[in-house]
């Protein structure tokens, strides 16, 4: 049972707004970090010198159940059709969820030294090109956890097992971080889910690794806590999160780290005794900082040095590959089919390329949440903006990423009349041309995992603390923060998530497996007319990882120089040319 404890202050003549400042400021959040619950703070009605705040005590039981509840309900929204089939349908259809299963599957028998063909880099797909595996996410910080699985579970029960654990994770991570901030625990309950089950995520359901996100939330909080007091640990702590981010998926590495370079130079421009902070550690520990990031540097190299010479063989991608996944403005607008929203904003066609990525609108209570947050924030004084320091930065970052990354229309006088034209303009050239590594980056809209992380933060932490500021009655409060609880955990429903019968497509691998000649020394598996190309191509490259035969079938993010790309089935000649061999062909019909 919950009980309120009331505490009240006489303060002396002229010195309220201070007063009122340093417990809003500095000893409410202190105190909500450390689980206490502040119901209300408020100026007597009578007497201007009396100040009196309220603390709700309740058993650790309740907020553990509350997270659990929160968590819960979002794992059955984002996973509804493979958890209510018994793990028979997978997410959201053929490409991306059996390739990174086939990544992890291959590195796992490659690290367990069975008898496996090829290396670690150069799996047996595409062959013989080399250093195949690099031409896509290899999700090594989560093999460990993929190879407990596995003790278990077959190899595609496992990778959906990975995802929702992942999932999880990533709430559970973003859940801790706003806590830490001083976040109460229905926002923060909120804002996690959003991070974690939001509608915009349904639509990545289907790439496993833009679900190995939890890094995030926990690298803003090491640099918060890094900027507000630097040592050893906590510096070594923020190069370790940011390590094991791009060793779990590079994509989201490298945005981090654009992210970083973006927020790091405000975050100190606003906070002046933070760079004093810092510059005081510097002077007390350059060598161990020196060499602290030079290590960091340097196994960063090791990560990234297969991808390098992938790229030095494949070439960076063009600008015109790039355009394509520029953010549009009305991607921010678009709703999900299944969604709440989707009969009030544009849909797109479910047939076009990477459109289930295209959904970004986060809902009405976010934006609620991120309208009171904003105000909070501009109302504040210079003085206040310096104290929070890291609330302003999450805000110009998330909103500079948005800028950068969208592309508009160019418009045009077609005689009399004006009209857009196509390619559009972006600030990503600038990114593209002058920052290391971005010319290897297609699927530029994915940075909206950054953009919602940074405004996930922004939004519960401000409008939190506007909710403490605003003079309403406790019970008024706490009810408020209950509907937007409920209105924003609900609007984040998609009815009916996209899923497909994963059965289906191993038989087909095992059909392939069995019509494979004895004594094959490499396969190739012919197209069929009115056959699925990629589904074509998993299904040999499968086929050929089971039966231990290497094959000239692949599928990944590039092809290798000089690989026929398209959708048929190749002459003898193209594949003597390919091979230098002739390898078995198979036809399933």
């Amino acid at each position: 049972m919950a009980f309120y404890e009331l505490r009240q202050y006489k303060v002396l003549p002229d010195q309220m707004a201070g007063w009122v400042k340093i417990m809003e400021e500095e000893i409410i959040p202190f105190q909500v970090s450390k689980g206490m619950v502040i119901t209300g703070s408020f100026q007597g009605e009578t007497d201007s010198s009396v100040y009196i705040w309220l603390r709700r005590f309740e058993s650790e039981e309740q907020r553990v159940a509350l997270y659990a509840a929160v968590g819960a309900v979002g794992t059955w929204f984002v996973f509804q059709p493979t958890l209510s089939s018994g793990f028979a349908k997978l997410q959201t259809a053929p490409g991306d969820p059996l390739l990174t299963c086939y990544f992890l599957e291959h590195e796992l028998r490659v690290v367990e030294h069975r008898d496996h063909l090829g290396t670690f880099w150069s799996p047996p797909f595409f062959y013989p090109a080399p250093n195949v595996l690099a031409y896509s996410e290899t999700m090594m910080g989560v093999l460990p956890v993929y190879a407990l699985l596995r003790l278990r579970w077959d190899p595609c029960t496992s990778s959906q097992l990975l995802l929702i654990v992942m999932c999880v994770l990533d709430y559970a991570a973003m859940l801790l971080v706003l806590r830490q901030m001083g976040v109460g625990p229905p926002l923060a309950a909120l804002g996690a889910f959003f991070f974690a089950f939001g509608a915009p995520r349904v639509g990545q359901v289907g790439h496993l690794q833009l679900f190995l996100i939890f890094y995030v939330p926990l690298s803003l909080w090491a640099l918060w806590r890094l900027v507000a007091a630097p040592s050893r640990g906590r510096l070594a702590l923020l190069l370790l999160l940011l390590y094991l981010q791009m060793l779990s998926v590079i994509y989201v590495g490298w945005f981090l780290l654009l992210t970083f370079g973006l927020a790091v130079p405000q975050l100190l421009c606003w906070d002046r005794e933070g760079r004093r902070r810092l510059a005081a550690f510097w002077r007390a520990a350059p060598w161990f900082i020196v060499l602290s990031v030079a290590s960091w540097a340097a196994a960063q190299y090791v990560v990234l040095r297969p991808y390098m010479a992938a790229k030095a063989a494949l070439g960076e991608r063009s600008w015109d590959d790039v355009l394509p996944s520029l953010v549009r403005p009305e991607w921010w607008f678009a709703a999900m089919p299944g969604s709440t929203y989707q009969w009030l904003l544009p849909d797109y066609p479910r047939g076009s390329s990477g459109s289930w990525e295209l959904y970004l609108f986060p809902g009405l209570v976010p934006i609620a949440l991120g309208v009171a947050s904003a105000v909070y924030t501009l109302r504040l004084s210079r003085e206040e903006r310096r104290r929070q320091a890291l609330l302003v930065t999450c805000w110009t970052t998330a909103i500079a990423l948005a800028v950068v990354s969208l592309v508009v229309p160019r418009l045009a006088f077609d005689g009399l009349r004006l009209g857009q034209v196509e390619p559009g303009v972006s600030l990503w050239w600038l990114v593209y041309r002058w920052v290391p590594g971005a010319g290897a980056i297609r699927a530029v809209d994915r940075i909206s995992i950054l953009i919602f992380a940074l405004g996930a933060v922004a939004a519960c932490w401000g409008a939190d603390a506007a909710l403490r500021r605003s003079r309403l009655r406790p019970r008024a409060r706490a009810a408020l923060l209950a509907a937007l609880l409920v209105a924003g955990v609900a609007e984040q429903r998609i009815e009916s998530p996209p899923a497909f019968e994963k059965q289906h497509f191993f038989d087909r691998v095992a059909a392939v497996r069995a019509s494979i000649p004895r004594g094959c020394h490499l396969l190739y598996l012919a197209m069929q007319p009115g056959a699925n190309y990629v589904v074509t191509q998993q299904v040999a490259m499968w086929a050929g990882l089971d039966a231990r035969v290497p094959v000239v079938n692949g599928f990944s993010g590039y092809f290798p120089p000089r690989y026929p790309r398209s959708p048929r089935t190749w002459t003898a000649a193209e594949l003597r040319a390919w091979a230098g061999d002739d390898p078995c062909i198979v036809s399933l019909e």
